[in-house]
C-alpha cells in the first residue's frame, strides 16, 4: 500500500511475509529435491508377494509400480517387495546404496538373497514403524555381474506400512541423496522446533491460568498447544514407544481437540459470545469415532477421514471469524496476528492431511505441517505477549490515575484538617466570649413574670 497505510494491517502483512519466506524455504529445500539425485537410478518396477509367516514361503507375486499403496491383507504378517535391477556399466564393481526415502514400517533389505547392512538400525522395543530415510549398502561383489536381485522384507503391522511413497532408488555408495537428506533434516528440525514452541507456550499459559483463574482463554490456549504438540512427537516416532500402535487413534483424537479448543480461545480472548454447542458435539463425536475405530487397520481408513473433515471445518470457521475480527474488532492488531497464524497453518497442514487421506505424498514425504505448527506457536506467542503488554500498559495508566486521585484526596484531606482547626479555634474563641458574658451577669436573680404584650 502506498500513501496512507492502515496501521492495523501491519501485523498481517508481516505475518504473510513470514509465511511466504517460510514456504519459499520449503520449496527451495523440498520441491527442488523431491526427485532423485542426478546420479541416481529410480526403482519403480517391483513385484509384491505376501509371505505366510509359519511356512516362510512367498506366493501370489504381483507386479507393482512404485510409488503405490500395496494391495496386501489387513492382518499382521510379512510381505516382500522384489526387483531385478540392471546395474549401469559405470556402477559395476562399485559399492552402491539402496535408498528408501519413506516406508513407515519395520523392514530389512536383501541383496542377492543376503541381508544388506544399514547405517541405522530399526528402533527397538515397541516400535512398529521406522522413520526414514533408510539406506542399505549394496556390496561391490553383487554389482560385478551387472544384475541385482533386491528385496525389501516388510513387517506389515498397520495400514500405512503398505504405503510405499516415494519409490526407492540406487545411488553410488556415500553419495548424498538431496531429496532424502532434505526431507530427513526438515522433518527432524521442524518437528523439534514445533514441539519446543508449542510445549513452552502451552505450559506458560497453564501456569498463568493457575495463578489467575479469571484468565480462561489462557487455559484454552494451553490445552490447544499441548494437544497439538503430539503431532511433532508422532513425526519423531516417540509415542509408539509408550502406547504402541494406539498412537494413531490418539493422534486423531488430539488433532480434533486442539483446533476445537481453539474456538473457545478465540471467543474468550476477543470477548465474543459463547460458541455454539454444536462445536462441542462435533468434538465429542469425532473423538468417540476415533475411539471406536482405533485398530491398526481401521484407524487410518475410518478415523482419519473424520478427523480431517473436522479439522478442515474448524479451520475454515476460524479463518472466517478471524477475518471478521480484523475488519471489525477494535483490537485489529491482535486479530491480524491470529488470522496470520491460521492462514499459515492451513497453508501447510493440507499437504499432511492429503497424505493421511491416502492420496499420496507431497514434498517427498516431508511433514510440512510441523512448520505450520512452529510458526503458529510463534504467532500466538506474539499475540499473548501483545495482550500482556497492553495489560501492563493499562495497569500503569490505572496506577497513574490512582496516584493522581490519591494526591487529590490528600489535598482535600489537608484542606479539611485546616478547616477543622479553624472551626475549633472559632469555637474556642466563641466559648470564651460566652463564658465571659455569663460571668458578668452575676449570681442568680428572681425571675420576672411577663404579661402577654410585654416587650
Amino acid at each position: 500500500m502506498r500513501g496512507t497505510q492502515c496501521h492495523w494491517y501491519d501485523p498481517l502483512t508481516v505475518g504473510m511475509r513470514g509465511w511466504a519466506g517460510a514456504l519459499a524455504l520449503v520449496g527451495a529445500t523440498l520441491v527442488g529435491g523431491c526427485g532423485p539425485a542426478d546420479d541416481a537410478l529410480l526403482l519403480e518396477d517391483w513385484r509384491v508377494a505376501w509371505v505366510d509367516a509359519p511356512a516362510g514361503t512367498a506366493a501370489g507375486a504381483e507386479p507393482v509400480t512404485l510409488p503405490a499403496h500395496l494391495d496386501v491383507p489387513d492382518e499382521e504378517g510379512t510381505y516382500v517387495l522384489r526387483a531385478e535391477v540392471a546395474v549401469p556399466g559405470r556402477w559395476r564393481g562399485r559399492d552402491l546404496d539402496l535408498v528408501v526415502p519413506r516406508l513407515p514400517a519395520r523392514f530389512h533389505a536383501e541383496v542377492d538373497g543376503a541381508g544388506a547392512t544399514t547405517t541405522r538400525e530399526p528402533p527397538e522395543g515397541g516400535a512398529y514403524r521406522w522413520r526414514g530415510p533408510h539406506v542399505f549398502r549394496v556390496p561391490a561383489a553383487a554389482t560385478e555381474d551387472g544384475l541385482l536381485d533386491l528385496a525389501l522384507v516388510v513387517e506389515h503391522r498397520w495400514t500405512q506400512s503398505a504405503w510405499v511413497d516415494p519409490a526407492p532408488r540406487l545411488v553410488p555408495a556415500g553419495a548424498p541423496d538431496p531429496a532424502a537428506r532434505a526431507v530427513a533434516l526438515f522433518d527432524a528440525g521442524v518437528a523439534i522446533c514445533a514441539l519446543v514452541a508449542l510445549a513452552q507456550i502451552g505450559l506458560t499459559c497453564l501456569v498463568i491460568f493457575l495463578f489467575d483463574r479469571r484468565r480462561r482463554p489462557y487455559l484454552f490456549f494451553g490445552i490447544q498447544a499441548l494437544t497439538a504438540a503430539f503431532y511433532p512427537l508422532f513425526v519423531l516416532g516417540v509415542p509408539q514407544h509408550l502406547v504402541g500402535r494406539f498412537d494413531v487413534p490418539l493422534l486423531a483424537m488430539l488433532l480434533v481437540v486442539a483446533p476445537g479448543v481453539s474456538i473457545y480461545f478465540t471467543h474468550g480472548f476477543f470477548e465474543l459470545p459463547r460458541p455454539h454447542r454444536a462445536w462441542a458435539a462435533l468434538i465429542g463425536f469425532a473423538c468417540l469415532w476415533c475411539a471406536v475405530f482405533h485398530g491398526p487397520w481401521v484407524a487410518t481408513r475410518f478415523a482419519g477421514p473424520v478427523t480431517i473433515a473436522a479439522v478442515g471445518l474448524i479451520a475454515l470457521y476460524q479463518l472466517v471469524v478471524c477475518t471478521r475480527l480484523v475488519l471489525r474488532h477494535p483490537d485489529r492488531y491482535s486479530a491480524a496476528l491470529l488470522l496470520s497464524s491460521w492462514l499459515g497453518l492451513t497453508a501447510t497442514a493440507w499437504a499432511d492431511l492429503w497424505a493421511w487421506f491416502g492420496l499420496g505424498e507431497l514434498f517427498g514425504g516431508a511433514r510440512i505441517a510441523c512448520l505450520g505448527l512452529t510458526l503458529f506457536g510463534l504467532f500466538l506467542t506474539m499475540l499473548l505477549t501483545r495482550s500482556r503488554i497492553r495489560s501492563l500498559n493499562r495497569a500503569d495508566e490505572l496506577n497513574a490515575e490512582l496516584a493522581t486521585r490519591v494526591e487529590q484526596a490528600e489535598g482535600r484531606r489537608a484542606e479539611i484538617e485546616r478547616l477543622n482547626a479553624e472551626l475549633r479555634r472559632q469555637i474556642h474563641d466563641r466559648s470564651g466570649q460566652l463564658y465571659a458574658a455569663l460571668a458578668l451577669l452575676g449570681g442568680p436573680r428572681e425571675a420576672r413574670a411577663l404579661e402577654p404584650g410585654t416587650t
